[in-house]
């Protein structure tokens, strides 16, 4: 996909331009007396005024200037014109003032449902009304009420962290209805009652009210008055400062872009907040904003467009709306008090959007990697991990990880994962919960042990020496002995068959790690996986072996940031792909959440098959697994990423134990991807305070001997890093020119041997500052337009 460029935006998406809606191009195939000619004057005669067109099929553009706040009103020979001119077109209706419509999204990946069933629960049911749909579900559509004239709502309901719930109004946005067509299924929309059932045309006057306390909870906020301000978009957009991103502009592109891939809330809002955010960094003179834009829009545009509910080009489109929303730049003139949040919220309401909810200050965003409130609240499981965490004023993700790995441990030796790619797979699990000294790991283990109590059976011990661990498990039996349950065909005798091991400094685990012919490193990895913990000692007394997939290990690291290069230093082999990393500080922590009350323990399932069972992996995981596969196959993967994609499966296995069921689903799945973006963006932050810290430390190094004077202002990591960029800019348009897809295995061949290990880092960078742009939809890359 190509990024998004800003230099046109202004003139492509100004509201003063001509109709660029088009014209239908199907009219010698479709039935003009199911479209827009034939509907708007039976619209009009049921008190609908503001009746657009719309091309068949689509529900953009409509026509300019009559959308959005200040929007003019169509007269009856404009709709008898448009008629003559659209008679095939789908049709919009903007609501007039003192309607609104509740728009519940209730499809696969949807919450609306929820969202509504939460909201009613609160404030009382909704009056029957009529809804447009081209679904044939119970609950999506747009639900049509009045309110009083003048009435301004919020653009977004919320209630728990669930949202998927828009309120339409006169100045945001239209309902697309009856005799539409849907872009994506080909359904016709019609209008249901509440049992159903079609029913015509609605009167405007015939529509019920908004209850009371409907009213006084979705009630906006004032906005900032604008009159008298005048901008000039397409000069601001012009000026806006471009070059390398500093690092305030940076860390707002990568917030934007965490928010966009996390799925929860609208998207639409969301990038309108960063949006508007970034344009207040470019009026304050800060470089790197037009970059910024760009990588932002290409995330937007991946992100409305991958489920097929919007074209490319209306997805871009929308984004150029969101930049050149004159309201939006009239309020940063206006309103330099206002900080960037509320500044985004006050725009939408100003040009055309979501509009700011009253209430309480929202409180603090959770860590990096989208366990929003969207993820807790999606299960009774996770709901009760949340508020036990914020109830012991410990972080839920922490928490969360010494809870997956209880519960796996909790779960018989003879369980584990279907051959998907070779054998078997193991579900032990690693965690890693990173956090300062003193953060809280203790304190969140503890939470985890009363939420998974595993009893005096299954031992939890500080990790030792690699020969120690099999040692936990099993010893050479005795001769008298040889005739116990417990030994088995190799003549072990097995005292238990599940472990968990903590580190709780990552120190003690290097040092283990680092001593002559240590053996720790090579056999956590070989325990990940299930197989041989043991030696094969010359003396067959002393020899130990347990086989593979004969016991359950489990295993919790604390990190600090500063000291993980334990990890982070065998990531050649895969070790930190191999665990799920998590934080142990949340800045939503707050004494108003202190809860003493005991917890009780999470149910999880017992009744396991005697005999080896393999847990059942959804369709959907299947696939990645096997794309996966096959792209490394080929030499267009990470080798690495199997490990990944392993410790999603087992993450995705440990989700369903803990909501008390033995088959994973495709929820369970989704759940298990939330969980890994945490778990990525925890790594992430972690290599990178690394990173600073071996950058000012050699820094530090070159002032003081004199003899590495480059080192003071630039480190060895940078100037390697500037190189490979260069390098990989070249070989993408090497690669264009010959005709050859730029896939990161063919981009890996083009770099010099001693310079591959800074490829990852090269390609993220190049993506961030907008001189590249990936598709992930083939994983190619392409170079930025003006990237040379």
């Amino acid at each position: 996909m190509s990024s998004v460029a800003l230099d046109d935006l202004d003139a492509a998406f100004d509201d003063d331009d001509e109709d660029d809606y088009g014209t239908d191009r199907s009219a010698s195939v479709v039935d003009t007396s199911t479209g827009y000619g034939a509907a708007a004057p039976a619209y009009w005669e049921k008190d609908w005024r503001s009746v657009l067109p719309l091309p068949r099929g689509k529900k953009f553009p409509p026509p300019t200037g009559y959308t959005g706040d200040g929007a003019a009103v169509p007269s009856y020979p404009d709709v008898q014109a448009w008629s003559e001119d659209h008679p095939q077109g789908n049709l919009a209706l903007v609501m007039p003032d003192g309607v609104i419509g509740i728009d519940v999204d209730a499809y696969v990946g949807k919450h609306g449902a929820a969202t509504l069933a939460a909201a009613e629960a609160a404030w009382g049911p909704l009056p029957p009304t009529v809804r447009s749909t081209s679904r044939d579900d119970a609950v999506s559509g747009i639900r049509l009420l009045r309110v009083s004239l003048g009435k301004r709502l919020q653009g977004q309901l919320s209630m728990g962290g669930r949202s998927d719930v828009e309120i339409v109004q006169r100045h945001h946005r239209y309902v697309v209805a009856h005799p539409s067509i849907h872009p994506t299924t080909g359904t016709m929309y019609r209008w249901l009652d509440d049992d159903g059932n079609d029913v015509g045309i609605p009167r405007v006057d015939d529509l019920p009210m908004l209850p009371d306390r409907w009213v006084q909870e979705l009630t906006a906020a004032s906005v900032p008055s604008t009159a008298g301000v005048t901008v000039d978009v397409a000069a601001i957009l012009q000026s806006m400062t471009d070059g390398d991103m500093d690092q305030v502009v940076a860390a707002r592109l990568d917030q934007a872009m965490t928010d966009l891939r996390s799925g929860s809330g609208s998207r639409h809002e969301t990038a309108t907040r960063h949006v508007m955010a970034l344009l207040r960094f470019a009026e304050q003179g800060r470089p790197g904003v037009r970059s910024a834009l760009r990588a932002l829009g290409s995330v937007f545009v991946h992100a409305v467009t991958v489920d097929g509910s919007r074209s490319e080009d209306d997805a871009v489109a929308e984004f150029g709306r969101m930049v050149t929303n004159r309201g939006g730049h009239a309020l940063i003139a206006a309103s330099p008090t206002l900080d960037f949040d509320e500044l985004a919220e006050a725009a939408e309401v100003a040009g055309g959007g979501v509009t700011p909810p009253t209430g309480p200050p929202s409180p603090p965003p959770p860590p990096a990697g989208g366990l929003d409130d969207a993820f807790w609240d999606s299960r009774p499981s996770l709901a009760r991990i949340r508020d036990a965490a914020y109830g012991r004023m410990v972080a839920p993700a922490a928490v969360l990880g010494a809870v997956l790995a209880r519960a796996i441990c909790a779960v018989p030796y003879t369980v584990h994962l279907p051959p998907l790619v070779g054998g078997r797979a193991s579900l032990n699990p690693f965690v890693a919960m990173v956090g300062e000294s003193g953060t809280g790991k203790g304190a969140s283990s503890a939470t985890a042990d009363d939420l998974v109590p595993l009893g005096p059976l299954i031992p939890s011990v500080e990790l030792g020496s690699g020969e120690g661990l099999a040692h936990q498990f099993c010893r050479p039996a005795k001769e008298s002995e040889m005739n116990y349950d417990e030994v088995d065909a190799r003549g072990m005798y097995w005292k238990r068959r599940s472990v968990l091991f903590n580190a709780s400094e990552v120190d003690s685990m290097a040092a283990l790690g680092t001593r002559n012919a240590a053996t720790l490193d090579s056999k956590i990895r070989s325990a990940w996986s299930g197989e041989e913990l043991g030696f094969a000692y010359a003396a067959t007394d002393k020899a130990l072996t347990t086989g593979s997939h004969t016991y359950r290990l489990g295993l919790i690291v604390g990190v600090q940031p500063e000291r993980a290069g334990a990890l982070l230093d065998n990531a050649a082999g895969g070790t930190p792909q191999r665990f799920v990393w998590v934080s142990v500080t949340d800045p939503r922590i707050s004494r108003d959440r202190f809860n003493p009350a005991p917890i009780g323990p999470l149910k999880l399932p017992t009744d396991w098959p005697d005999e080896p069972y393999a847990m059942p992996v959804p369709d959907v995981a299947i696939d990645m697994v096997l794309d996966a596969h096959v792209a490394r196959q080929r030499g267009d993967g990470d080798a690495l990423d199997g490990h990944a994609l392993l410790c999603r499966l087992k993450v995705m296995a440990a989700l369903c134990v803990i909501d008390g069921r033995m088959e994973p689903t495709d929820e369970d799945w989704e759940l298990s991807g939330v969980v890994m973006a945490h778990s990525d963006a925890v790594r992430a932050s972690v290599v990178e305070t690394l990173k600073t810290a071996d950058r000012e430390a050699a820094a530090e190094k070159g002032e003081r001997s004199g003899v590495e004077r480059e080192a003071a202002a630039r480190s060895e990591y940078d100037t390697r890093l500037d190189r490979v960029c260069g390098v990989i800019l070249r070989a993408v348009g090497r690669l264009a020119e010959a005709g050859k897809p730029a896939t990161e295995g063919s981009i890996n061949r083009l770099i010099a041997g001693r310079d591959r290990s800074m490829k990852t880092d090269a390609l993220e960078a190049l993506i961030l500052h907008g001189a590249l742009v990936r598709d992930a939809s083939t994983g190619t890359f392409s170079l930025a337009e003006g990237a040379a």
